[in-house]
């Protein structure tokens, strides 16, 4: 009876090998020599080699035959290496740069994902021109870094060669002339809908009709908003903020390319603000007068008060000192409560390069606090500012090109929160369509424009709370439905956030128009009623909203979490050798243990040790000379 041999794994892929080499004294000029090397080669032209395969988890994700395509992030980072690596890499140091270099920043750049890194190893120039290669070693190169502690930043010669590889990305992907960014932006059914309720909202066929139907998404937001600045004596209650009065808060803005109808906001401006405007004509023509009659009596003369009539309207060129004196003193008593006015800015063009003395100076913490209403206050020694607490009213409405937006938000302080409290509606794709040619005798905006005045004059009157709760709980509703969908996508955390804010804005923006439709039967019961479709309007304004919010900032607040994610994984790995040992202890260990996984020289030299960890709570003793971990691992100190 034969015995039956059993091969090792090492024998398996190696033995055969072993075996066909030449044996004697042949050297490697010798005829067995070249057959063997000769052999090899068309093995491996043949993928028929002997090296350790992927997994096919692994391997199914690449595919070496054709470079698989790279995200923008990927591209530029392969363009980076390209460009470092130009000169060449000297014939046999191929494999000597991809173990000590390469492979170690792909992964870093990558999670630490060996298939993404993978791909972007394949796109390099140098590793195309590396022909002596062996069949999967690239994968098991970058399986091997990868089980290394993973670097914590990128080398200074490769980032800064990364804002010009940016750039030339950048081109290239501009350079499709048929590419859409907006195209996943459903405006024609947003328009379909906004059309649909021209004969049911007052007001609404009268700011949108003039203008091209791209821009009716933007008219939406931004006429809401300055109707509820003349309603701002107004209030309702909402889920969050139980027993509060909640305002109607607006920060609204439009993002528009050159000459794509940003002047529409001066035609809606002069019309739904016109009260405001004419309370603020009165308090400049006021206080100019004081002004001058001030200068003319001299400095040792005794000064004329000046007049308690305040401005509402500020513009870029307007200083804190005035903006705060007035926001500090319009306030108006409704219902027992002193409520203060709201403050209003609207500009087509948003200035955010001013910054100079008795302009635009740090406001930016009182946009944060106006979407709330939160609590600011002044104490300066100088005699012409305002010294108290005040709660801050101010709503903003503005456009600008795309290219301000990267000013206001990116991605150092994409997470200050003043995305969220924005509604940012971009002014849709040029249609490469004129604007009808009509005399003024054929058009209609003369009674458009008195009809927009007329309302904004009996808003401006509107005083007490707004029966909006059955609205309240609809949005509630809607914000639940999709936090479930953030959560079921593996906890969301990004749309999650873009999510919370949405129904202020719901509630906030449909406010006017549910005010108006139902005037008359305010007017006769004090009250009225929401139906279907004032909530149908409420989710038009929410999917606005969420698409925009998506469209603009979601990757800034995906990014904005993956950082911290990896923050936290490279906390972790900084460990300390007292903490590895302790990992290394089982859940229940013997001083014997202790002292050999410590390194003592006996039992004896670890008890200090011991009786610290006990005293920390890290450890608990169960009999003599044995215990057990109370913590998996010792904490970071």
């Amino acid at each position: 009876m034969t015995e039956e041999i059993v091969r090792t794994d090492y024998d398996l892929q190696q033995g055969d090998r072993y075996r066909l080499l030449p044996k004697g004294d042949s050297t490697p000029t010798d005829p067995k020599w070249q057959e063997y090397d000769r052999q090899l080669k068309e093995q491996r032209k043949a993928g028929q080699n002997n090296a350790i395969q992927l997994q096919p988890s692994f391997q199914e994700q690449v595919t070496t035959s054709t470079p698989p395509p790279l995200t923008p992030k990927q591209e530029v980072l392969a363009r980076a290496l390209n460009e470092l690596y130009k000169e060449g890499i000297e014939d046999g140091d191929h494999h000597k740069t991809f173990m000590s270099e390469t492979a170690a920043w792909l992964l870093f750049a990558n999670d630490n994902n060996q298939a993404e890194a993978l791909k972007v190893a394949l796109n390099l120039d140098y590793i195309k021109q590396w022909t002596t290669r062996e069949p999967n070693e690239l994968e098991n190169v970058l399986r091997t870094v990868s089980q290394r502690p993973l670097i914590t930043k990128l080398p200074k010669r490769l980032t800064d060669l990364m804002p010009k590889a940016s750039a030339s990305v950048a081109v290239q992907m501009s350079a499709n002339k048929n590419a859409d960014p907006m195209a996943d932006l459903p405006f024609d059914r947003w328009c379909d809908q906004i059309e649909g309720f021209f004969d049911v909202y007052p007001c609404l066929r009268e700011v949108c009709e003039p203008h091209p139907r791209r821009l009716w998404p933007f008219l939406l937001f931004a006429s809401a908003a300055m109707l509820g600045t003349c309603m701002d004596l107004t209030y309702y209650y909402f889920y969050a903020n139980e027993g509060e009065r909640q305002r109607l808060n607006y920060i609204i803005w439009g993002v528009g390319d050159p000459a794509s109808g940003k002047h529409c906001l001066r035609r809606i401006c002069d019309l739904l603000l016109a009260p405001i405007i004419a309370e603020g004509a009165l308090a400049d023509e006021s206080t100019n007068g004081w002004k001058e009659s001030t200068d003319a009596k001299g400095a040792n003369k005794e000064k004329d008060l000046r007049p308690a009539i305040f401005n509402r309207m500020f513009g870029y060129r307007s200083s804190n000192s005035e903006f705060i004196r007035s926001m500090a003193n319009c306030k108006e008593e409704v219902d027992g409560e002193m409520m203060g006015r709201h403050m209003v800015t609207c500009s087509s063009e948003k200035d955010v390069e001013i910054g100079k003395a008795g302009s635009w100076i740090s406001r930016s913490t009182a946009v944060l606090l106006s979407f709330h209403g939160e609590w600011d206050s002044q104490h300066y020694s100088n005699k012409q500012s305002v010294s108290g607490r005040y709660r801050v009213f101010w709503n903003q409405i503005e456009t600008f090109c795309p290219i301000t937006l990267p000013k206001l938000v990116n991605e150092r302080n994409v997470n200050s929160g003043l995305d969220t409290r924005t509604c940012t509606i971009p002014m849709g794709r040029d249609d490469f369509k004129i604007m009808p040619l009509r005399r003024k005798e054929d058009s209609k905006i003369d009674a458009y424009n008195d009809t927009l005045k007329q309302w904004a004059y009996k808003l401006d009157q509107c005083r007490g709370e707004l029966p909006l709760w059955p609205l309240v709980e609809h949005v509630h509703e809607w914000l639940d439905q999709r936090r479930a969908i953030a959560e079921f996508n593996d906890e969301d955390r990004a749309d999650w956030l873009q999510l919370k804010r949405i129904p202020y804005h719901m509630i906030n923006v449909s406010a006017p128009w549910l005010h108006m439709r139902h005037w008359q039967e305010r007017e006769s019961t004090g009250t009225y009623t929401i139906d279907a479709t004032d909530m149908s309007l409420a989710d038009l304004v929410g999917d606005i909203q969420y698409r925009t919010q998506h469209f603009w900032y979601y990757e800034l607040h995906r990014l904005y979490y993956d950082n911290q994610l990896k923050d936290a994984a490279q906390q972790r790995r900084r460990t300390n050798k007292f903490q590895e040992c302790f990992r290394l202890l089982p859940s229940e260990f013997s001083t014997e243990q202790f002292a050999q996984t410590f390194g003592y020289a006996n039992n004896r030299a670890g008890q200090k040790t011991l009786q610290r960890l006990e005293d920390d709570k890290c450890i608990e003793r169960t009999m003599r000379g044995h215990y057990k971990k109370l913590v998996s691992e010792l904490p970071v100190i």
